[in-house]
């Protein structure tokens, strides 16, 4: 069972409290039961503030707390909602929480913003040097408070470590998926999201992994070609056929998507085929060998070796580890 903890202040925004919590609240429950499975559910969600108060979110809306910062000293991850306030006077009121995330953080604990909610990250440090996001109304503000923040922006997703950074709402939701499949694999996330219907405007199969933040950019040639890898990463893929076939010259292939999505096409590519591997190792069927080639790999220690690199886990550590009973 992990410990998720999310912090309440005044003037945040329900909706994104109530949101994140429903995720967490109705994984591996709410696909179970409409499918007759039995009860998956591996989080205990509470809600704080720093005194334990209720908060009134904005439009008048006051959300009862589960206790106060002082009443979780253990967590596995702690959320920070965005809010609608003055970022000065709500980090002053909230000032507690401060030492509070530096805490978790170097305790091990993986901690997330939402919006608005990453001046709390940048206020405890724990930022410094480090890839983030956050709303566009808030940048150049965020960016004179805290100049050693490696800010982008025109990402709606960032993750540095064990620190992530969402934009804005939708993001939002995607980033919560993102950690269920840090936490249990690539199907209990897909699971919930199908439960919650929040892939329904989605069109990739390889939903919910790390590589889905690298599409939140608005280059619209590298957009096509990432659904084109998408569909046919299983294929012998030559890249600098693929850049002739979007009407690119090598060249500015690998500059373009390099710059929209912060991978090399390669490095992408290789991305895809793990989070394939991923998903056909926690279904349990098929040797080693068969999945290595299903996704593009002939040469299976390649693949064994690539795949540990990616994971930090061989082929079968993470069948044991995440493998549906």
């Amino acid at each position: 069972m992990k410990t998720i903890v999310v912090l309440g202040v005044d003037l945040a925004m329900a909706s994104t409290i109530t949101g994140i919590m429903d995720i967490f609240n109705m994984s591996g429950v709410t696909w179970n039961r409409m499918n007759d499975k039995p009860r998956d559910h591996y989080f205990d969600v509470r809600l704080v503030s720093v005194d334990g108060k209720n908060i009134n979110c904005m439009g008048d809306v006051n959300i009862k707390m589960h206790g106060s910062i002082n009443d979780f000293t253990q967590a596995d991850l702690i959320l920070i909602p965005n809010f609608a306030g003055n970022s000065e006077k709500t980090l002053q009121l909230n000032q507690a929480a401060i030492p509070w995330i530096k805490k978790h953080y170097e305790n091990g604990a993986d901690i997330a913003g939402f919006s608005t909610g990453v001046f709390f990250l940048a206020e405890a440090g724990i930022l410094k040097n480090k890839n983030a996001t956050t709303h566009w109304g808030v940048t150049e503000e965020f960016k004179n408070r805290y100049p050693d923040v490696l800010l982008t922006p025109e990402k709606l997703i960032t993750a540095d470590g064990n620190v992530f950074c969402a934009g804005g709402s939708v993001a939002c939701m995607d980033l919560c998926l993102l950690m269920l499949e840090r936490y249990y694999g690539n199907e209990y996330a897909s699971e919930t999201a199908r439960s919650a219907v929040v892939d329904a405007v989605r069109n990739s199969q390889l939903a919910y992994d790390l590589a889905r933040s690298k599409k939140y950019h608005q280059d619209q040639d590298v957009l096509d070609i990432q659904s084109w890898l998408e569909e046919h990463y299983s294929e012998s893929i030559n890249l600098e056929n693929l850049a002739e076939k979007f009407n690119m010259s090598t060249r500015t292939f690998k500059r373009r998507f390099k710059a929209a999505t912060g991978e090399t096409p390669l490095n992408y590519l290789q991305g895809l085929r793990i989070e394939a591997a991923k998903k056909k190792l926690e279904q349990g069927t098929g040797s080693i060998e068969i999945i290595s080639e299903e996704v593009g790999y002939e040469d299976m220690a390649f693949f064994s070796k690539l795949f540990k690199r990616l994971t930090g886990l061989s082929p079968t550590g993470y069948r044991k580890k995440f493998i549906k009973k």
